[in-house]
């Protein structure tokens, strides 16, 4: 079974990546390309 800190490191990396994925798809509809490639 996964300790506590495995758990919270895992729940940190992927609520951070959606949130990238987010930033991304919003970026786009706004039509803010310089703004993505500036985050990447």
């Amino acid at each position: 079974m996964p300790s506590f800190e495995e758990k919270i490191t895992r729940f940190l990396k992927e609520s951070d990546e959606k949130q990238q994925h987010l930033r991304r798809s919003i970026d786009a509809k706004r039509g803010g390309r310089g703004s993505a490639r500036r985050e990447d």
